[in-house]
């Protein structure tokens, strides 16, 4: 995609053309306020920039339409054309797209309507570029909202103004911009190809999957708690029955016998034992306490044996430690039994070594050390050894007691039950006292749903297939991939740019030059460490090291085929050479040598790339060289963007 033609029509339909050569550097020198600088705002607006504003005077003044004339390929143009923005406006987003074969030159006035708005614009010149909506997906932990890499992104690599490539901490076009900043360092990965199309997309799926994942633990995770509720009141209700003389059976081996007993008293009539109301509350609290004094004690042994468990555990950490201290000290024997050349002894010494006293108690011998050195070690492997039972014996402890905690919760809720009926037996007769069982007992089953051990496992299932599909697409989007990727590009980027900036003899250029992507920044290695383009030095090294990292840039895109528009826009970058009117008019800088070098280079990227790729320069410079007399397109001493006719 490189730039043929940009239009201006007056509102009386007057147009003001001032074209380009594809694949070549073309060059619009000329004097202050003449409208050089408006070039590139006017290229950047009619690129799709909503809030792109020429200076306010003579342009906005006088000019209704800005059209584009774009060479997208072989046969292939576009045009792209925006109607002025008011003053008083801050942002426009209507515009005019037309594509073409290459006898597409442009429209009058009166042809001009608007037929589309920014965002489509953008899309469809993407699309007939190469460029797809590569839809980016910020972190899960981060606040930034999803957005689309597209030519709205690529278009910040194809321009630098005039404060912007003289700039010392800013190094891309609108960096200073809010989010611009951290939308260059998502999309530069992608556009270097070390980011894959379908990156983007596998991201929003492994969104999707961890989504999935939580939602099904949490659904698996009330699932349970939901069935260890529903069993705590099915057998209170159980018991409930059975004090009314409605079942047999005071409880039930398993949920599933509570669920059919239940069912049959649902649907069927009561169970009569042949005694009254106040007999069988009795004998179904004896029952129930009965049943929870047991669990009771049974909860208290296993307590006790949990704490127990514990507390040995505990113990024998300690033991553990102090053993492994010993042995750690003992170990020294093996090094000094290795190093030992000389004669070995076991002897007993029972005098001093130092002071030749008689000891109370003759010193052990080497083989006695190492004896119990070796034991040291064996009960170290049996404590380890016996971690694990210990672990799985404390686990089958804690499930123990949690399974009588339901089962005492259950019977706390019959036996308050029965003491409620057995208070309120006076009044209400067993008839109407079954009649309200079976009713609870009707709503209860309606209203839990039970979930047996078969719909548990689906559950359990379908967490599972969650996880394995999370854990596939983390796989597949291995950041350290990723990172080795765009590394191993940055290397080969920084190369191209210590190369160019040998070129311009830019200071600490020997160094080794690089493209810092976490800062947005260019850094020089030295001895002492990084220098970041800030601390360079002068205006001039500020100057060249935008240039050589752009040229680098788009070397590195074009010759990768990479989906960056094929073009490069630079407002006065050797502003640093021109500091009087004089010069500026005269076109003859201060250091004529850097001037030329910078072109040079520029001449020879171009060439080396053509006709792939395009430079489009404002500037000062006018110079006899004769290949920068045939790169100038335009020269604006005697002339000036807006026609004076037009004032």
């Amino acid at each position: 995609m490189q730039l043929l033609n940009i239009t201006l029509y007056n509102h009386d339909g007057r147009e003001r053309s001032v074209r380009f050569k594809p694949g070549s550097l073309n060059i619009v020198t000329g004097e202050s306020r003449t409208g050089k600088s408006a070039l590139l705002t006017i290229v950047d607006y009619c690129l799709g920039r909503d809030g792109a504003k020429v200076p306010a005077g003579p342009i906005s003044n006088t000019v209704a339409w800005f059209g584009t004339l774009w060479q997208l390929g072989p046969g292939s143009r576009a045009f792209l054309a925006r109607p002025s923005m008011k003053a008083t406006a801050s942002s426009n987003s209507r515009a005019m797209l037309e594509f073409g074969g290459d006898d597409l030159d442009g429209f009058q006035l009166r042809d001009l309507e608007v037929n589309t708005d920014s965002d489509a614009l953008r899309s469809q010149v993407g699309l007939r570029i190469g460029m797809p909506e590569v839809r980016f997906e910020p972190s899960q932990y981060s606040t930034r909202s999803p957005y689309s890499i597209g030519l709205g992104s690529a278009a910040l690599f194809c321009f630098q103004g005039q404060d912007e490539i003289a700039s010392r901490s800013l190094l891309f076009h609108r960096q200073a911009e809010r989010g611009i900043d951290q939308t260059l360092k998502d999309a530069l990965p992608f556009f270097l190809g070390a980011l894959q199309e379908d990156q983007a997309a596998k991201r929003a799926q492994l969104r999707d999957a961890r989504r999935e994942l939580r939602r099904a633990e949490l659904t698996l995770t009330d699932a349970e708690s939901s069935a260890q509720t529903t069993d705590i009141t099915l057998q209170a209700l159980l018991s409930e029955a059975h004090s009314a003389g409605m079942t047999d059976s005071p409880s039930a081996p398993d949920i599933q016998t509570t669920v059919a007993v239940l069912s049959s008293i649902r649907f069927s009539g009561s169970k009569d034992l042949d005694r009254n109301s106040d007999v069988r509350s009795q004998d179904a609290r004896r029952e129930i306490e009965g049943q929870r004094t047991e669990l009771r004690q049974q909860m208290k042994q296993l307590l006790s044996e949990r704490e127990l468990l514990l507390d040995f555990r505990s113990g024998e950490g300690s033991y553990q430690r102090s053993v492994a201290l010993q042995t750690g000290r003992m170990t020294s024997l093996d090094l000094l039994r290795a190093g030992h050349k000389g004669p070995q002894t076991d002897e007993e010494t029972d005098h001093c070594p130092v002071c030749s006293q008689k000891l109370g108690t003759p010193d052990p011998k080497a083989s006695q050390l190492e004896q119990r050195l070796a034991e040291l070690r064996k009960e170290l492997v049996s404590l380890a050894a016996a971690e694990p039972n210990r672990r799985a014996a404390l686990i089958r402890l804690e499930n123990s007691v949690s399974e009588l905690r339901v089962q005492l919760q259950a019977l706390d809720r019959a036996l308050e039950t029965v003491n409620l009926r057995g208070n309120e037996a006076r009044t209400v007769s067993d008839a109407e006292s079954r009649d309200f069982i079976r009713g609870r007992i009707d709503a209860i089953l309606g209203r839990h749903s039970y979930i047996d051990n078969n719909h548990l496992g689906v559950l359990k299932r379908q967490a599972e297939a969650a996880r394995a599909r999370m854990i596939a697409l983390e796989q597949e989007l291995d950041d350290d991939e990723a990172r080795e990727q765009l590394t191993s590009r940055l290397v080969a980027l920084g190369r191209d740019m210590t190369a160019f900036a040998e070129k311009l003899a830019l200071e600490h250029a020997e160094k080794g030059v690089r493209l810092d992507l976490a800062k947005l920044t260019v850094v020089v290695d030295s001895e002492t460490g990084p220098i970041p383009m800030h601390g360079i030095g002068s205006a001039a090294n500020s100057i060249g090291y935008h240039l050589v990292t752009h040229l680098a840039l788009h070397r590195f895109f074009t010759r990768q085929n990479r989906p960056v528009p094929r073009f490069l826009m630079l407002d006065q970058p050797t502003q640093a050479y021109y500091e009087s009117e004089e010069e500026k008019r005269s076109g003859k800088p201060s250091d004529r040598t850097a001037v030329l070098a910078m072109f040079r280079l520029m001449k020879d990227i171009v060439e080396e790339l053509a006709p792939d790729f395009q430079i489009i320069v404002s500037d000062h410079a006018d110079l006899s060289e004769e290949w920068f007399a045939e790169s100038v397109v335009h020269n604006w001493r005697d002339d000036k963007l807006v026609p004076l006719s037009w004032l």
